[in-house]
């Protein structure tokens, strides 16, 4: 049997009723399992396979659902077992969901589960509630033998890969969750990047925020990407900047670890991170000054007072950790200056920052060394 998807609306006007639904979609379910069984009489006692299930419907662990009938992914970091141990557990699964449901029922689980990773119709401190894209590409598309992969249309997919960028993008850091945010971004700028829309930015800021506390900008690591990925990134960007989907602020959030990254010094080469030379992995890396000239980084820090106050922040930092190097970190900040819009207010920010006597003794080193950061003082 091929199984079909119907998704329930999303959007916010319809969220609620879509919501109620879907409880009572769900609750109707168990009462089904629980009529089937006799309950009134007592004359079949529950499997521990049926109570398991019917506690993951009532709870919404939608992932749970479907590993109850459909198995897990191999997860080569997982010691606790073999590869041939978990597909005997996970063909066991596929096989009692086979022997006690309909293949209209499969269907109705298929549903019930995909509706609850989308719509969210209860406030749980499970991470699986805020990654439902995410988690439904792993289980459908990525599990290559699921059971329920064909049910995933090309335009489901393209929802799919919008909703799981925006859910990972946070997680875009090294030692998080065992890199998985970096290698879900990556997948989806370098090998969906046509499947971005950027009218979806404002529903994906949505599931970026949703486990977030108000923040300004997000903590993330863009570098990880690599020298691709950050280009499909910004290039993501300026699509959404032009289509004027978000709010301005919104789009400053995005840039800010943009610049961070393109302003990194790397002590190991005692020169800026983007040198255009080639990197550790033999990878060559782009040029910061390339990267700055960008129209939407033009753009942004040219009206962006927050944004140049975290530049000049993390110019500054960068001062001390440059110290053996004043001369090459002094040539650095000045080509960054000679580059940016609104500079002279950039480096009034920097001597903030500095506090002026330590920037006043820094400018004076460089200019020794034929560097004239005084130049863009008012």
């Amino acid at each position: 049997m091929v199984y079909k998807l119907q998704l329930l609306p999303t959007d916010a006007k319809s969220l609620p009723q879509s919501r109620l639904k879907l409880m009572e979609m769900s609750q109707s379910f168990v009462s089904d399992m629980l009529r089937y069984k006799g309950m009134g009489s007592l004359s079949e006692p529950l499997e521990e396979a049926e109570i398991n299930l019917m506690k993951n419907i009532l709870d919404t662990r939608f992932w749970g659902i479907l590993h109850n009938v459909d198995g897990t992914m191999y997860n080569p970091q997982d010691h606790t077992t073999t590869e041939k141990a978990h597909q005997e557990r996970t063909e066991k699964n596929r096989e009692w969901g086979k022997k006690r449901f309909m293949p209209h029922q499969l269907e109705q689980l298929l549903n019930i589960a995909a509706n609850q990773a989308l719509l969210k119709p209860l406030k749980t401190s499970w991470p699986g509630t805020y990654r439902g894209h995410s988690i439904l590409y792993r289980e459908l598309l990525s599990k290559e033998d699921s059971i329920f992969k064909e049910a995933v249309t090309p335009e489901f997919k393209r929802r799919l890969n919008n909703g799981r960028f925006w859910e990972e993008l946070p997680d875009v850091r090294p030692p998080l969750n065992h890199g998985m945010g970096i290698r879900v971004v990556y997948d989806v700028l370098m090998n969906y990047f046509d499947d971005l829309d950027p009218e979806f930015a404002k529903e994906g800021l949505a599931l970026t925020e949703a486990e977030r506390a108000s923040q300004q900008f997000l903590d993330i690591s863009l570098s990880s990407l690599g020298e691709d990925g950050m280009g499909r990134y910004v290039s993501f960007l300026e699509k959404i900047d032009e289509r004027d989907v978000i709010k301005p602020t919104k789009v400053e959030m995005l840039l800010q670890p943009y610049l961070r990254a393109v302003l990194q010094w790397d002590r190991d080469m005692e020169g800026p991170y983007y040198n255009g030379l080639v990197d550790y992995d033999d990878e060559k890396r782009g040029r910061f000054q390339d990267k700055l000239q960008l129209p939407l980084v033009q753009k942004y820090l040219g009206s962006s007072q927050l944004l140049r106050e975290s530049v000049a922040k993390q110019l500054s930092e960068n001062v001390r950790f440059a110290h053996p190097q004043q001369r090459e970190y002094a040539q650095f900040m000045q080509e960054v200056l000679s580059i940016l819009p609104k500079n002279k207010k950039l480096m009034k920010a920097i001597l903030k920052e500095m506090h002026a006597e330590a920037g006043l003794k820094f400018f004076a080193q460089g200019k020794e060394h034929g560097y004239d950061l005084f130049a863009f003082l008012d």
